[in-house]
């Protein structure tokens, strides 16, 4: 009698089932992950975007506006020619601005000069579908960053 090499249907459905009761258990910490990285990702491209808007306002020699919607994942530009506001890709899923502070009228927006400083100071506070929280900071000497 010769034996087939391999495995037998019940051997292959068993390893099947044990895979799919360690993928249960690691779903929710994939989720979790992945909500962090979000916001992590989302802080970092505000951060970039203040900092780009510095650069291109001292590079054109003209102040440059940005706006960033509380409550939402939108923000804009302010076109220099033709003072329209103009929309930025959203910010990643599961983020938005929970809160944009930087005083005045205008609480929401804020320029960067062409001499490299902001008009205002102030905070974006961002945070993900988890309720964490994360906090971008523009200084009036133009640094943005963490605080």
């Amino acid at each position: 009698m010769s034996r087939r090499a391999g495995f037998s249907l019940v051997e292959l459905m068993t390893t099947v089932l044990i895979l799919g009761i360690i993928a249960s258990f690691s779903a929710p910490a994939v989720v979790k992950a992945l909500s962090g990285w979000n916001l992590h990702n989302s802080r970092m491209l505000m951060i970039e975007e203040f900092k780009l808007l510095r650069e291109r306002s001292v590079s054109q020699g003209r102040a440059l506006s940005i706006w960033c919607s509380p409550g939402s994942s939108s923000y804009f530009f302010k076109n220099p020619t033709t003072n329209l506001w103009v929309a930025a890709p959203p910010l990643p899923n599961r983020v938005t601005f929970y809160s944009v502070d930087f005083g005045g009228l205008q609480p929401y927006t804020t320029d960067m000069k062409p001499d490299g400083t902001a008009s205002k100071a102030g905070t974006v506070i961002l945070v993900n579908n988890k309720g964490v929280k994360d906090t971008v900071a523009v200084n009036l000497n133009g640094w943005v960053g963490q605080p």
